[in-house]
């Protein structure tokens, strides 16, 4: 890569390349292809015609953030909702609803165990594929339920950014509920 321009420079080496007619490009018997035969062919790659130009930098998405970047693009929104005097921003709900989202899908590991524990206690071997469904409609309706949830993120009232976390507290509610009820027996 040159530094000067920014080109990619790609070098090919003991090829061939063929020229065909645009309209019949499989005819094979009308006349022979230009041919070009080379030792060695450098391409030049454009990265800025690629990439976009490396001083203007492409807007990342929500989704594409780190957490650092979250909590900047988050503390500006506050600065400005202070400024303002106004109620939450859209833009910070959605900041808001994207990181509480991410700790949620994390801690979904604890709220699944805690739920299928008690389930692989009570069931017996002999119905592995029974098992499996059952596991697989738990995992099926929790991810359901956090998308259910996030289909409100436009409705800044019901607060998506807190109900996000509902399907953690459902399951490990039912979860522990069914451990304490597993212990008494």
């Amino acid at each position: 890569m040159t530094e000067a321009n920014k080109d990619l420079i790609l070098t090919l080496k003991d090829g061939t390349a063929e020229q065909r007619d645009s309209e019949k490009p499989e005819a094979f018997s009308d006349n022979m292809p230009d041919s070009l035969f080379f030792g060695e062919l450098p391409i030049a790659l454009p990265l800025d015609q690629l990439f976009g130009d490396g001083d203007q930098k492409r807007k990342l998405r929500i989704k594409e953030m780190t957490f650092s970047q979250l909590m900047d693009l988050r503390e500006g929104e506050l600065d400005k909702e202070a400024a303002s005097g106004g109620p939450m921003s859209e833009a910070r709900l959605k900041v808001q609803v994207h990181i509480q989202k991410n700790f949620a899908l994390a801690f979904s590991v604890f709220s699944l165990a805690v739920f299928g524990v008690p389930l692989a206690i009570q069931v017996g071997r002999k119905e592995t594929y029974a098992n499996l469904g059952i596991a697989l409609i738990i995992a099926m309706t929790y991810y359901f339920l956090i998308i259910m949830v996030s289909w409100l993120e436009n409705v800044p009232a019901l607060r998506p950014d807190l109900l996000i976390w509902l399907p953690n507290l459902i399951f490990q509610g039912i979860g522990f509920w069914m451990i304490y009820r597993a212990s008494r027996h």
